[in-house]
Parts: structure tokens; C-alpha cells; sequence
């Protein structure tokens, strides 16, 4: 692909989403757009030449459970990216509490540091990394407010910690059916305005999401079957329940985020 070629697309996009643009200018624009990313089988990330990256975040344990963990393996995979965790190393930890930063070598600190926390690493482009974190920490925030608010409720009832981890199980359940029936609705909407020009173009987004979504799916339908077995109403209820799971609220920045290249 020419440079010539990609700066023409870059200002063609630019044109479309300038606000002094008339309607009229935009739909050209981004009609040229999409007609020379199709030509020449380019994606919104071929041009923009976005690099993959690697960042994870340390959460001081050594492990958690998977009904903690699939919210981060959901949310990596609707936006793009992947996410793969390290559970933390017993005897590093031991060291790491007991030793004085102070009075060792940096980098043996830092790998017994590293060693010690369950670590999650992203590995995709930033800013689907980014989108991954915050939509974690609101979603994540509901979760943990249904099920404490669920635990109260039925453990007096005689409910164990395995029915109460089933429940947020069917909670991410949920939450994951309803983002792929957002994905899949916002992908048919795409196709069918692309129509006109006889193009269909789908989003570099949604062409990654494709690479790790049988391994997730995979993971979630294993998972389901087995806690379905142990406790199916606990689980039906979670899958219930995430239709009041908001997707879209104001977040605190993840530069607050424990973020490590």
C-alpha cells in the first residue's frame, strides 16, 4: 500500500467527522473513504499503523476465582484484545512481604514483586486496552454490588460460597450474550448501510475479536456446563440479573490503573 494512498484515506475521515463539514461533504467523504479502504483491503488500524502492546496490571493475591476473573476475559474480548493471567507465586510472595526495598537490588525486588501478585496481561492495540479497563471498573462495580446484595439474601436460606460464585457466573454469562448481541446488531446495521455501494466493510475491531472469541466461548460454555450441574437456579438467576448491568457510565481514569508496559 502507498503512502500516498493512506494519507488520501486518513484525510478523507478527517474531512467526514470535521464538524465544520456540511452532511452533504461528509457522506462524500467518508463514501470515497470506504470505497478505497475496501479497493485496497485496508482496516481503520492498517492505516493508522497501531502497534499491538502488551500492559498487565498486578492484584495483590495469589489467585482468584474464575467467576472474578472471566469479567476481565469478557471485556478484553468484545474490545478487541486479550487478556491472560499468571497466578501469583506462593514462595516469591513469602520473600517479597519480607523484604526492604530499601536494602536490595532494584531489580530483584521488582521480579519478586512480580512474582508474588497475580498478574493480567492485555495485549492488543491501546486503546482497546484502555476501553477493556474502563468498562472493567463500572461493570465490575454493579457485579460486586449484585452479589453482595445476593449473598445476603439467600445465604441465611442455606447458600454456599459455590452457589454465590454461580450466580456472578451467570451475571458475566449474561453480560457477555448481551455485548455479543450489541456487536452483532452494530455489524448487521454497518453491512446494511454499506449496501448502497455494494461494500461491506467491518470494523478492525470486530475482525480481531474473531481470533479469541472460540477460545472464550469455549471457556464460558465449559464453565457453564459445570455449574449448572452444581447449582442451576443460583446460575439461571445471575443470567437474569445482568439485565441490570449498565454498560455505559462515567468511570474513573485507568491511570489510576496499576498499568505496567
Amino acid at each position: 500500500m502507498g503512502k500516498e494512498i493512506a494519507d488520501r484515506i486518513i484525510k478523507l475521515l478527517s474531512l467526514a467527522d470535521d464538524t465544520g463539514s456540511t452532511s452533504a461533504e461528509s457522506e462524500n467523504a467518508r463514501e470515497k473513504a470506504i470505497y478505497l479502504m475496501a479497493k485496497y483491503e485496508l482496516t481503520e488500524s492498517d492505516i493508522k499503523k497501531e502497534e499491538v502492546i502488551t500492559k498487565s496490571i498486578y492484584i495483590d493475591c495469589l489467585w482468584m476465582p474464575y467467576c472474578n476473573m472471566s469479567l476481565y476475559f469478557v471485556l478484553a474480548e468484545h474490545n478487541g484484545c486479550m487478556a491472560v493471567y499468571r497466578p501469583g507465586n506462593k514462595e516469591y510472595r513469602k520473600k517479597f512481604i519480607g523484604t526492604d526495598p530499601e536494602n536490595v537490588d532494584k531489580s530483584y525486588y521488582e521480579r519478586l514483586k512480580d512474582y508474588s501478585n497475580l498478574k493480567i496481561s492485555f495485549i492488543g492495540l491501546s486503546d482497546d486496552i484502555e476501553t477493556t479497563l474502563y468498562m472493567h471498573s463500572n461493570i465490575n462495580k454493579q457485579v460486586v454490588a449484585k452479589t453482595t446484595e445476593y449473598s445476603k439474601i439467600y445465604k441465611p436460606l442455606g447458600y454456599t460460597q459455590n452457589d454465590i460464585n454461580n450466580y456472578k457466573i451467570g451475571l458475566v454469562s449474561g453480560i457477555n450474550k448481551r455485548l455479543k448481541d450489541l456487536r452483532d446488531r452494530a455489524v448487521e446495521e454497518a453491512n446494511i448501510m454499506s449496501n448502497s455501494t455494494s461494500l461491506i466493510v467491518v470494523s478492525s475491531a470486530v475482525t480481531k475479536r474473531k481470533i479469541v472469541e472460540d477460545i472464550v466461548d469455549r471457556t464460558m460454555d465449559i464453565n457453564k456446563q459445570k455449574v449448572e450441574i452444581e447449582k442451576t437456579d443460583s446460575l439461571r438467576e445471575g443470567i437474569f440479573d445482568s439485565k441490570d448491568i449498565v454498560f455505559q457510565e462515567g468511570v474513573e481514569s485507568s491511570e489510576n490503573s496499576k498499568l505496567i508496559n
